[in-house]
């Protein structure tokens, strides 16, 4: 009989998430896909994390809908402020792309219903014990951390709610 290691501990032995574990926060959010949504709208679903962080996984939760026709990228964007908005309108923030598919790429929504777990789905070379910045490949870190954000690439004819559980272990 052999022995082996968890491989995630053999490649990061210093990370305690891979040998006692650390506490993971769920964040709950909804891609709602209406009659106004169009082409490449961005919906955030989670902000202020750090660069440091993980996402462990991206759930959907049991009785969520196949949403024929529906495509989204899901990655990491940094607020900014919109100098040609009023600071009182909601204008007044807006969110630029660090890398838009970093943590899924065009996921098909009709699909990800067959997995649970779609973090890295359409990304050959994804890391799952990479940290937001190795994943952006970012030589700088939005001060108000990243946010993730969905992307739909191809909304189709299709109207409804995805309901996700992102999963991050915060450093």
């Amino acid at each position: 009989m052999a022995t082996y290691e968890n491989p995630y501990a053999v490649a990061k032995p210093l990370d305690p998430m891979f040998t006692v574990g650390r506490e993971l926060r769920t964040v709950q959010a909804q891609i709602a896909i209406g009659s106004e949504s169009a082409n490449n709208d961005v919906i955030i679903l989670a902000k202020g994390i750090s660069p440091t962080a993980r996402v462990a996984r991206i759930m959907l939760p049991t009785g969520s809908a196949a949403l024929t026709g529906c495509t989204v990228d899901i990655g990491l964007y940094k607020m900014q402020k919109n100098i040609s908005a009023e600071e009182t309108t909601d204008l007044a923030t807006e969110y630029v792309a660090v890398d838009e598919d970093c943590l899924v790429d065009g996921q098909s929504f009709a699909t990800a219903m067959n997995n649970v777990d779609i973090v890295g789905a359409n990304i050959a070379s994804f890391d799952r014990t990479a940290d937001l910045a190795t994943l952006a490949q970012a030589k700088e870190f939005p001060a108000d951390g990243y946010a993730i954000g969905a992307k739909l690439v191809a909304k189709g004819s299709v109207n409804g709610n995805i309901e996700l559980d992102i999963l991050i272990e915060q450093a």
